[in-house]
Parts: structure tokens; C-alpha cells; sequence
């Protein structure tokens, strides 16, 4: 007998393809494979090669400007123009320096010093003094403005405050005439060292005669006082000779008429001193008797 047929199951029903589902325009493609291997692609073009992106690039490259591009209609409104500065007060602004008048002023004074040393030597020191008062009271009035604004009262307040800027400026003072008169004294006895004579800091150089005496006079009184011009402690005095010097107009008749008053008073001086006819004069700062 024959063994019965196996018995098998009816074929499974074939049944069709689910339908495509439509991609996002933004969905990350798949990466295809060829050969068994995955082929990367390249969601973007390439950086710096637009429209030559490999095979199944997306986006696609294109070269078609896009309408809403930046800044498109929510451009920045534009800057306002930048405010202008305003203008620094005539009261803010530190007066000008006037070396040209300061040297000439030196001048004067250790050519005068050569005749009357006593004489210029208290001078100078009184009006150190003045100008340290008037550089601590511009001092005064420019920081009293900066807080509160220009008032009225600002020239009777300076006015009040003087005997303290006086004060004040005595103390800055003597500590710059101090070092001045060690720079004095240092010249002096070089001067006397160069001419080979004995050196007396407080008569002069021995031996060097009434024009070398007046000569190293007048050197030693002009180291002195450059010294004690330039000083830190002599800040408030440049600041006050800045004050009472920016009366003048800078290449002015009057500033031109002080420089040649300066220099007549420069050549006299020298004049007196060639003559030999006088000796320097100590008084008040020490008699003659």
C-alpha cells in the first residue's frame, strides 16, 4: 500500500505592500547600502563646494537666494548717531604750562642773584610760597565744583581758605628750598673746587674775586632754584605760576614785552658784574658788618 500523501498547508495569502509614508523635507535620510556596505550620506553640501554635494545630500544644493533671508523683515533698526561730547568748562580745564616765561623768570632771578643774592634768594621763596596757596586753592575750587556745580560762593570760600593754602604751601615750600639749597651749596663748592681755591659756603668762594664770586653766585642760585622748581613737593607752586601766567596771551605784545624787559634785566646784571665794581649783597640774610 502506499503511504498517504503529506499533508500541507495552503499557501499564505500574498498580501500588498504597505503604502510609502511620506518623509518629513527635514526627516535625517537612511544611508543606502551597496555591496553589503553602508554608504554614508551627507544631510548638508559640502562646506565651501554649494551645488556638488554627493548622491542623497539633503537638502538639495541650490543657488536660489532665500526671499526671508537675514535680516529680511526683522532687520535692527539702525543706531542712533552718537551724542557729542560735551565741552570741558573753562574752570575744569588746568591752565597751560608757559616754560618759555618760566625760563626766562629763572633767568632774571640768577642774574639778579649775582648782585643781590639775600635779596632774590626771599623773593623766591615768598613767591613759592604764593603760588603753592594759589595751586592748593585752584585745587580746592575745581573739586568743590566737580561735586556740587559753580556757585557764587566759590571766590569767598577760596578767599577764606587762604591762610590755610598759605600755610600749607609754607610747609611744601621749605622742603623744596631745603633740597634746593643742598643743590646751591653743591655748586658752590664745585665751582670752588674748579678753580682751585678754598670754598666758604656761606661768604663764597675764597680767592675767585668780585666777578667770580657774583659768577658762582649766580650758578649755584640757579641750580638752587631748578632744583627746587622741580621737585614733587613743588607741584602746587608750578600749578599756581601756570594760574598767574595764563593772564598773558600766549605770542602776545605783553608776553613779548616781558621777555625783553627780562633780557635788559639779564645784561645789566651781567654788565654790573663784568664791571667789578661791586661784590654780591647778603642782606637781608646776612649783614655786612
Amino acid at each position: 500500500a502506499r503511504p498517504p500523501a503529506p499533508v500541507t498547508a495552503p499557501p499564505a495569502p500574498v498580501s500588498a505592500p504597505p503604502p510609502p509614508v511620506p518623509r518629513s523635507p527635514l526627516a535625517q535620510p537612511t544611508s543606502p547600502v551597496v555591496g553589503g556596505a553602508v554608504v554614508p550620506t551627507f544631510p548638508y553640501p559640502y562646506p565651501g563646494r554649494p551645488g556638488n554635494a554627493p548622491p542623497g545630500a539633503f537638502p538639495a544644493p541650490t543657488s536660489t537666494p532665500v526671499p526671508a533671508a537675514y535680516p529680511g523683515p526683522f532687520a535692527p533698526a539702525p543706531a542712533p548717531p552718537a551724542a557729542q561730547p560735551a565741552e570741558v568748562p573753562a574752570w575744569a580745564r588746568p591752565a597751560r604750562s608757559r616754560p618759555a616765561l618760566v625760563v626766562v623768570g629763572s633767568l632774571v632771578a640768577a642774574g639778579l642773584a649775582m648782585v643781590w643774592p639775600g635779596l632774590v634768594a626771599v623773593a623766591c621763596a615768598s613767591a613759592l610760597v604764593l603760588a603753592s596757596a594759589l595751586g592748593y586753592a585752584m585745587r580746592s575750587t575745581r573739586s568743590r565744583r566737580m561735586r556740587a556745580g559753580p556757585r557764587r560762593s566759590d571766590v569767598a570760600v577760596a578767599s577764606l581758605a587762604s591762610p590755610l593754602h598759605v600755610l600749607r604751601g609754607a610747609l611744601v615750600v621749605a622742603v623744596s628750598v631745603g633740597l634746593g639749597v643742598l643743590a646751591g651749596i653743591g655748586v658752590w663748592w664745585a665751582v670752588g673746587l674748579v678753580a682751585g681755591s678754598a670754598v666758604d659756603p656761606i661768604g663764597g668762594p675764597g680767592g675767585l674775586g668780585p666777578r667770580g664770586e657774583s659768577l658762582a653766585v649766580g650758578l649755584a642760585f640757579l641750580a638752587a632754584l631748578t632744583v627746587a622748581w622741580l621737585v614733587p613737593t613743588s607741584r602746587p607752586a608750578r600749578e599756581g605760576v601756570r594760574t598767574a601766567l595764563a593772564v598773558l596771551p600766549p605770542r602776545s605784545v605783553v608776553s613779548t614785552l616781558v621777555v625783553v624787559v627780562a633780557v635788559v634785566v639779564v645784561i645789566a646784571a651781567l654788565a654790573v658784574v663784568a664791571s667789578g665794581a661791586t661784590t654780591p649783597d647778603w642782606a637781608p640774610l646776612r649783614t655786612s658788618g
